[in-house]
Order: structure tokens, then C-alpha cells, then sequence
């Protein structure tokens, strides 16, 4: 199956839905390829933010006819879909120099899962970088909201945040933070805020 920015497919006796592959940075129009990687994500793949996903399993077997010669009966079956994603806010307080920037940021997330397990929600092995756009706000602050599976499973692996802008002189620039304290410490692992102060 295909979603916008989903892989679902069938592992073994598992359904899991991946991210998909980002091959442009879509806010700056500049091929993943050519961007920097923060150092020590380079094996991660770039992805696209996910979209928003639920899923249930029944915990009894179902079978479903469609023949006409049904005894009609009703069966009433309940599930309960539970969250599959996570909600990153990501604001940066007074940026310097607004008035040189471009109307084009974005970042990127590193140290998150490629994927997730319909079944029971379990993250697959796989780390990733996820993509976002930054929007600039009358504050001169940065601010940006995208999806994400959630942190990997490898908790040694450190979340690094990217800031990619190209200026109005069409210089391209870019800056790394490392955010894992404040990834791996979030109050709700579902909604997980990043505070930063000062973007030169």
C-alpha cells in the first residue's frame, strides 16, 4: 500500500509503515545529496516527515464473507487505534539577521525510527533524518511542526538538529544543534517540544 509519504507493507508476520526516501529538500529546492549532514548521521537515511497514523489489531481472528447465502447475522467488532507518530514543535528564539534571510529555512531531525509496527507500535531498527520547513515569525524567531515514528531504538544515538537557509546574497548556510536532552527528556514522548535561543 501507498500513502503520500508512507510505505505500508508485510514483514514476515508483521505490517510496518516506513518513511519514505526525501531525494529534494523541498523548501530550499536543493537535492539531498548536496546538503550537509550533521557529523555522525551520514549513514542515516533522509526521509520525509510521515504523515499521521493510527492502527489496531483485533485480538481474535475475523472472517468476513460477502456470499449471498449468509445466515445474517451481525457481529459488532471494536477497535481501538492507537497513535503511531510523535509531534515535534521546533522553535528558535532571536535569529539574527532576518533581514538577510531568504523566505526559504528548513531543518532536519536526526536519530529518529524509519519505522513502526502496526501491530503493537514497536520502531523498526532503522535510523532516519527527518525533514521539515521552518516558517519566520514577527518575533524573528523560527518556528517548525512535523511527524515523526519517535527517537530510534539505539538510545546511544544522539538527535541532532540542522538548520539549512539560503541567504538573499544566495549563500547557503547551515548549523547543528545537539538536542537530545531535550528529545529524550520530553514530559510526553507523543509531543515532544525543542526550545533553542539564538541562530547567528
Amino acid at each position: 500500500s501507498n500513502v503520500r509519504n508512507l510505505y505500508i507493507y508485510q514483514n514476515g508476520n508483521e505490517i510496518e509503515a516506513h518513511a519514505k526516501s526525501a531525494s529534494v529538500l523541498d523548501r530550499l529546492g536543493l537535492l539531498v545529496s548536496d546538503i550537509p549532514q550533521a557529523s555522525g548521521t551520514e549513514y542515516q537515511r533522509v526521509v520525509m516527515e510521515p504523515d499521521s497514523l493510527w492502527s489496531a489489531v483485533s485480538d481474535r481472528d475475523i472472517s468476513i464473507s460477502l456470499e449471498e447465502n449468509d445466515n445474517g447475522e451481525i457481529y459488532n467488532l471494536k477497535l481501538y487505534p492507537e497513535k503511531r507518530f510523535c509531534t515535534y514543535t521546533v522553535k528558535i528564539k532571536n535569529v539574527a539577521n532576518v533581514g538577510s534571510l531568504s523566505a526559504s529555512v528548513a531543518g532536519s531531525l536526526s536519530g529518529q525510527a524509519g519505522g513502526v509496527s502496526l501491530m503493537d507500535g514497536t520502531r523498526t531498527s532503522e535510523d532516519v533524518i527527518v525533514t521539515f520547513p521552518f516558517q519566520l515569525t514577527k518575533e524573528n524567531a523560527l518556528e517548525g511542526q512535523f511527524n515523526s515514528f519517535g527517537c530510534s531504538v539505539n538510545s546511544n544515538l544522539p538527535n541532532k538538529l540542522v538548520v539549512y537557509t539560503v541567504l538573499k546574497d544566495d549563500t547557503k548556510w547551515s548549523y547543528v544543534y545537539d538536542v537530545t536532552d531535550q528529545v529524550r527528556n520530553a514530559p510526553d514522548p507523543y509531543h515532544i517540544e525543542i526550545v533553542l535561543d539564538k541562530l547567528p
